[in-house]
């Protein structure tokens, strides 16, 4: 069992030791006024993750605009650049897609530029 399985809060007033960010991203989201993208970092336990899903719920509550990627295990560059054609298509319901890159650490350099072009 790991730490994070103890507590996964669900909306932003639920996050714990993170008032600067909750407060942030709730206004952003009240004035309709979000960036492209978001960098959350930290060490871990600090919420990255469950922000950045919560985040997506809130953007857009269907599932099938959240795509999760795993960084530790999907880490090349073949399978970087896989992503773009889907990153181009237009979402499956809603309006938005979100895409959450898990432990980004462990891109190398070319899968990080790979995906740094899309992102801009």
């Amino acid at each position: 069992m790991q730490l994070t399985d103890f507590y996964r809060p669900k909306n932003l007033q639920d996050v714990i030791g993170q008032s600067q960010v909750v407060e942030i991203l709730d206004n952003q989201l009240k004035n309709k006024k979000l960036a492209k993208s978001y960098i959350f970092h930290g060490p871990f336990g600090v919420g990255k993750t469950s922000v950045a899903r919560i985040l997506a719920n809130e953007l857009n509550p269907s599932h099938f605009g959240l795509v999760e990627y795993d960084a530790a295990i999907y880490s090349q560059v073949s399978e970087v650049r896989s992503l773009q054609n889907d990153i181009n298509n237009c979402p499956f319901e809603g309006d938005n897609k979100t895409y959450i890159f898990d432990e980004a650490h462990n891109f190398g350099a070319k899968a990080f530029d790979a995906l740094l072009k899309t992102i801009e």
